[in-house]
């Protein structure tokens, strides 16, 4: 699901780790696998519980000269999916651009910090990636 993040209430509990480790892979010109490690989870990974997590993620704009000759970027609006596991592929997204992700923990209505953010740029059209990465 997707949601903009206006509509998402963040409540930021002090007891909550945050996902660390996180890692993104550019599949196509229009793809992104993105994973974390939760660390109260241990080394398997797996969800046994109602915990869920909240990715936040954007594109980042390029610099481009202004009419003065100056410089100006603006990111794209942050949007959200809400996913029951450490990993989320992000489809439909823009060639050729840089997107900026993080994510957070939710658990029983208490959100942990936002993890580190990951950035990464999409392949340009016609770029197709040569490796298989699941």
């Amino acid at each position: 699901m997707l949601y903009d993040v206006r509509d998402y209430a963040s409540v930021v509990g002090p007891t909550m780790p945050r996902p660390v480790e996180l890692r993104s892979k550019v599949l196509s010109p229009s793809t992104v696998w993105l994973e974390w490690n939760d660390p109260t989870l241990g080394r398997v990974q797996q969800l046994t519980d109602s915990r869920y997590y909240n990715v936040h993620y954007r594109p980042l704009m390029t610099p481009v000269a202004t009419e003065t000759g100056g410089q100006s970027a603006a990111a794209g609006r942050t949007l959200s999916v809400v996913v029951k596991a450490t990993h989320v592929v992000f489809y439909d997204l823009r060639p050729g651009t840089r997107y900026e992700f993080k994510v957070r923990t939710v658990k029983d209505a208490v959100a942990s910090a936002f993890s580190d953010s990951v950035v990464n740029k999409t392949y340009e059209t016609g770029i197709e990636s040569c490796a298989v990465w699941l």
